[in-house]
């Protein structure tokens, strides 16, 4: 079900502002006439739209839309920050099957703006403008929140040109060689069941996301030996993700069948 919004609409904006949370807290229970935009800055939280559950964080939009019943169940995290906007609705928004028009754009109720930095910078425009003095502050907010749809509607146009899941998280942990991640940690990052994930990676690598990460690893660790033979074995361990040495010591071997030490020995000779 997506959500459709008039963008040539005259917008009225009641507030808009930054939120923090110290403590934990439920999102409020209620029903409103307005619209309200949230932008998750930082922390994560559990927000509920018609008995559905939006998992959100940092850089995340939801769209809670006027008349919908929005609540939560689970509070957010200690000093979660959030931007939010309340504005009126408009007698052509609605909730529908994704119709568009030139004067409608249909959008989700959650969209991940973590590539984007202008739907970010409208938010803190728009406060910005809400709380300053200006003759022209009513139709300054107008013209910010439509333009704010329009940047909502094309961001995730924007994003289908991106890399498929798999080879996004092979991206990932290319550009995090010190950590070595869980599948649930990368399911949290990318937004989709840790099944699925697992699945989608196998089917494209032909081996688990555990696996291809150790042979990465493994690789990555006989280069740099190779490159820097002096380098104490435990400060490669911290560079590649390993609890100390001793682990690394005892996967290199098992990959290689010859100790990273002995190693290191082989690759000195060879250079006298």
């Amino acid at each position: 079900m997506k959500q459709i919004y008039r963008i040539d609409a005259d917008r009225m904006i009641s507030s808009s502002n930054h939120n923090v949370y110290i403590n934990e807290t439920l999102h409020p229970n209620r029903i409103m006439k307005e619209h309200d935009f949230v932008y998750i800055e930082e922390g994560y939280w559990e927000i509920y739209q018609n008995g559905e559950c939006y998992k959100l964080y940092p850089n995340d939009i939801i769209l809670l839309h006027a008349g919908e019943h929005h609540y939560g169940l689970t509070p957010c995290s200690p000093n979660t920050k959030t931007m939010y906007v309340h504005v009126n609705c408009d007698d052509h928004d609605h909730t529908g099957d994704g119709e568009e028009s030139n004067r409608h754009v249909a959008l989700d109720t959650v969209i991940h703006s973590q590539d984007s930095s202008k739907i970010k910078e409208i938010f803190q425009q728009i406060i910005y403008t809400q709380l300053s003095i200006s003759t022209y502050k009513d139709v300054k907010l107008s013209t910010l929140f439509n333009l704010l749809l329009l940047e909502l509607y094309e961001h995730p146009a924007f994003t289908k040109d991106k890399p498929n899941i798999a080879e996004q998280i092979v991206q990932f942990v290319q550009q995090n060689p010190h950590r070595f991640f869980k599948t649930k940690e990368l399911s949290e990052e990318f937004y989709m069941n840790e099944r699925t994930l697992m699945k989608q990676f196998k089917n494209q690598y032909g081996k688990s996301i555990y696996h291809y990460q150790l042979d990465m690893k493994m690789e990555a660790v006989r280069i740099f030996i190779l490159n820097h033979p002096n380098v104490k074995l435990h400060e490669v361990a911290l560079n590649f993700g390993f609890y100390d040495e001793f682990h690394l010591s005892k996967t290199f071997k098992k990959i290689f069948n010859i100790s990273p030490n002995q190693y290191r020995l082989q690759v000195i000779n060879n250079k006298k």
